[in-house]
């Protein structure tokens, strides 16, 4: 084979289709350990709130009728000899490779919870199976827990509860979204999950859980039980690199590429959750967000026959959520800022925080109204110098474009400047 691409995610699918482009001479094989390539995960939580349909959880499905894509489903690897460029697969199957992109994924972080036997009832948000038997076991009279407060967390918990169920939320931390939010932000949003009737439990985890014939039926947080049905587990996951230890890939456990996106091996790359990219300056980032193993997916299929290989150049992770009607929107940048700038109102509903280094924006948190962060972005990427106090106050706000009542055809879009309608300039400037 000419070109085999690890894992059938983002990172995956992005490079298979690249590759048939820029090389369409050359063949490409995918091979993902799930039955189906393409989970969108994101979608998960609203699929198990019965909100989506499992048809639209899996993106399009490629490779119809290209003699020249491969796609191997429901074999996960368990070793590579990079130096025979084989992959060895569970059932025996050995792949030959010429180029090669490692894009696992991760695999669901599980803790141990003491008074575990069966375990019915405890499900992993993460793929796409487990979330499936989840939403058969759940049942309208059930209380949920979801132990993890970060992204994944927050969003199963507020689809589930506007939904209808009673759901709890535990976060190990002082505050939810602490990777992301600062505690004044994720303040902010606690005060919203908690007008939505999501119980939250900050600085606590379930030491704890009771079943009752094999299913559970309790938890216990701080020395006090709670009655729960279901345990949905959000903590994160873990790079899956189990089939990697002897490829000498790896350095402290850790899959390093280079901002090629190549790893020791130039003939093997790395993209998504599994990769951890050496920055320039010295930085060691996990990228984790889905427009992030796009771009690496792509980058990586355009660089597998490149003499002189390209660099990523965007470092960032942007994560836009929107929470039974609050818009949330994460720039994260470098996080050694030195100055922070805060617009808050609870009338207007909206929380906005801007953060500095050396007068350089690199990193922003948007609730409520999350107009601007096209240009805070762009600002973060290309370290812009701008004048701040003009862009932490929300004095744009997007109006979608008006229907003419003569032509019957859509007008340009307008902005609302300082109390004022006036028509965007150019379609360029309304983006």
């Amino acid at each position: 084979m000419d070109i085999v691409i690890v894992g059938g995610g983002p990172a995956g699918i992005a490079a298979a289709c690249e590759s048939r482009q820029i090389w369409p001479h050359k063949s490409v094989v995918i091979i993902e350990a799930e039955e189906a390539i393409g989970c969108c995960r994101p979608l998960l939580p609203q699929f198990l709130a019965g909100q989506v349909g499992e048809e639209k959880v899996f993106l399009n499905q490629i490779g119809q009728g290209d003699k020249q894509l491969n796609i191997i489903t429901g074999k996960r690897v368990i070793s590579l000899d990079r130096y025979k460029r084989i992959l060895y697969l569970q059932d025996g199957t050995e792949i030959q490779y010429d180029r090669l992109l490692l894009a696992p994924g991760g695999k669901p972080i599980i803790p141990h919870l003491e008074g575990r036997h069966n375990g019915q009832g405890i499900f992993a948000v993460r793929n796409f199976p487990e979330v499936k038997k989840a939403k058969a076991w759940i049942k309208k009279d059930h209380q949920i827990f979801i132990l993890g407060g970060g992204l994944v967390g927050v969003k199963t918990a507020v689809y589930l509860r506007t939904a209808g169920w009673q759901i709890s939320l535990v976060e190990k931390e002082g505050h939810l979204l602490p990777e992301v939010l600062s505690s004044k932000a994720a303040a902010f949003l606690a005060d919203y999950l908690h007008k939505l009737g999501i119980r939250i439990f900050l600085g606590q985890t379930i030491s704890q859980i009771e079943e009752v014939g094999g299913q559970i039926k309790k938890v216990k947080l701080k020395g006090q039980w709670y009655a729960c049905d279901a345990l949905l587990l959000a903590l994160g996951a873990r790079p899956h690199l189990s089939f990697l230890p002897e490829s000498e890939l790896l350095t402290e456990g850790k899959l390093l590429v280079s901002p090629t996106l190549q790893t020791k091996d130039p003939r093997i790359f790395a993209a998504g959750d599994a990769a951890t990219i050496k920055h320039p300056n010295g930085r060691e980032l996990n990228l984790w967000t889905w427009p992030q193993a796009v771009r690496q997916g792509r980058l990586a299929a355009a660089n597998f026959y490149r003499a002189n290989p390209l660099n990523l150049k965007i470092f960032t992770k942007a994560n836009s959520l929107n929470l039974a009607g609050l818009a949330l929107h994460i720039i994260e940048g470098d996080k050694d800022y030195d100055k922070e700038l805060i617009y808050a109102s609870s009338r207007e509903n909206c929380f906005r925080q801007i953060f500095l280094k050396a007068q350089k924006l690199v990193g922003g948190v948007f609730m409520g109204n999350i107009s601007q962060t096209g240009l805070v972005h762009y600002l973060v990427i290309n370290e812009k110098e701008n004048e701040w106090t003009n862009l932490i106050r929300p004095s744009y706000q997007f109006m979608y474009p008006i229907l003419s009542r003569d032509s019957r055809q859509y007008k340009r879009a307008y902005f609302l400047r300082g109390g004022q309608i006036k028509p965007c300039s150019s379609t360029k400037n309304c983006v």
